[in-house]
């Protein structure tokens, strides 16, 4: 009888090797994720997108910012890693060979901030077929989580270019800048090409005497990107 018990007892394992083996030659992405202070961010969403298909892998970061994406197929993945308040966080070309562990050290930054206002003056606007002001863009975007949302303290308005105003032109500016540790716009440049450049100037010269508060991470002051939109509109 202890024969047959062997024969037995070898037929039941051999079914349990078969579904191990993938998983002893599958690969592993694991690794950590901080804020640009260099504090642990729990909660991210991390997901790891394998290339050439719609299949995906998501984890969350634990409470001291660790993730562990396991078992992967060899081949090449994208990461991204997304939480409220920060701007997504995208890693490509990673390469993961059979059995091998991936470890990766991810930092997120503050994302990125909107900030409109309108500036009006009594006028005719240019007819149809001119540029035209666009709505107004929503305020401030949110910034949950651990960054602390910036906060306007000094607002100049722009001056509506009297030339402009006389020719019926109106337009849209939108700015870029960097709020630097201080509070002050920093790279301020514009983005659209076709708003009259005229609305450009009086619109930087204005923003480079904006101040805002500075925007707090974890207590610390940090640099944060922003857009600025202002739109010029006449009345009739």
């Amino acid at each position: 009888m202890k024969p047959a018990f062997a024969i037995t007892a070898a037929a039941l394992l051999a079914p349990l090797a078969v579904v191990r083996a993938p998983a002893q030659g599958a690969g592993v992405l694991t690794g950590a994720v901080r804020d640009a202070s260099g504090a642990v961010v729990q909660g991210a969403r991390v997901t790891a997108l394998f290339a050439g298909s719609q299949r995906k892998e998501i984890a969350l970061t634990n409470k001291v910012g660790e993730f562990t994406l396991s078992p992967l197929p060899e081949g090449a993945y994208t990461l991204t890693v997304a939480k409220p308040g920060f701007a997504l966080l995208r890693h490509e070309g990673i390469v993961l060979s059979p059995g091998q562990t991936v470890r990766l050290e991810l930092v997120l930054n503050v994302g990125r901030i909107v900030e409109s206002m309108e500036i009006k003056a009594e006028g005719a606007a240019r007819p149809a077929g001119a540029p035209s002001a666009t709505d107004a863009a929503p305020g401030r975007v949110p910034t949950g989580g651990a960054p602390a949302p910036p906060k306007v303290v000094r607002q100049t308005r722009p001056v509506y270019p009297p030339d402009c105003k006389a020719e019926g032109v109106q337009g849209a500016v939108l700015l870029t800048a960097v709020i630097s540790k201080e509070g002050e716009p920093l790279n301020l440049k514009p983005i659209n090409e076709l708003v009259d450049r005229r609305l450009v100037e009086a619109a930087m010269q204005a923003v480079r005497e904006w101040r805002w508060q500075p925007v707090l991470l974890n207590g610390q002051p940090v640099e944060v990107m922003t857009e600025i939109q202002l739109n010029f509109t006449l009345s009739q």
